[in-house]
């Protein structure tokens, strides 16, 4: 008798941890339908160096404030043309970073969440240039592969703070005429490509 209720014991467990892993496998399934939503995408980067972060973030973290970036006290830059006090990378730093209010501590990186949301595939209304395109398009509008960022060959560029972007249509230089790649065609540089209005 002992030993049937010891099974029975057993068995009800065995139900109880398959119960809690599907349980946990439909909240895991869940979590996966909604991490194409959540931080606003002002307030996260998609780049591993966060040089496409325009977020509001003005603590470093080490939990110093930001320097206004138009300030040159305490500490002198040349970045003068950056918005307020907030974390950025305009040169290609690890992080987003900023210089700090504090004397003895010249510069610091900040803390910048990276974007969970899925990126749209398309140019939003407020960014008609595609600066913050992300998408997966890697093709140019004549049908010429894109050269992956992190490559020098066919040909050789300067865009080395896109090594994280595989060979994605970007614009890394503010062009007027949106989002463009390299080619992996010899006799042919670089080409827009065509990416859809959302």
């Amino acid at each position: 008798m002992l030993t049937q209720l010891n099974n029975i014991k057993d068995q009800l467990s065995t139900l109880r941890d398959r119960d809690m892993q599907r349980q946990k496998q439909v909240t895991d399934l869940k979590d996966e339908i909604n991490s194409c939503r959540g931080v606003r995408e002002e307030e996260c980067r998609r780049s591993r160096p966060g040089y496409d972060y325009t977020g509001k973030v003005n603590i470093t973290q080490s939990g110093r404030t930001c320097q206004a970036w138009i300030l040159q006290t305490p500490h002198y830059h040349p970045h003068t043309s950056l918005p307020e006090n907030y974390c950025r990378n305009p040169d290609g730093m690890p992080d987003p970073w900023c210089y700090t209010t504090d004397p003895n501590k010249r510069w610091d990186l900040c803390v910048i969440p990276y974007c969970v949301t899925c990126p749209l595939e398309c140019l939003r209304k407020n960014d008609p240039k595609g600066t913050k395109y992300f998408g997966t398009l890697n093709v140019t509008k004549t049908g010429d592969p894109c050269q992956r960022w992190d490559s020098q060959t066919p040909h050789t560029h300067s865009f080395g703070q896109l090594y994280d972007q595989e060979n994605y249509c970007r614009n890394p230089d503010d062009d007027d005429d949106g989002p463009w790649c390299y080619t992996t065609n010899a006799d042919h540089l670089w080409e827009y490509c065509t990416v859809p209005y959302c």
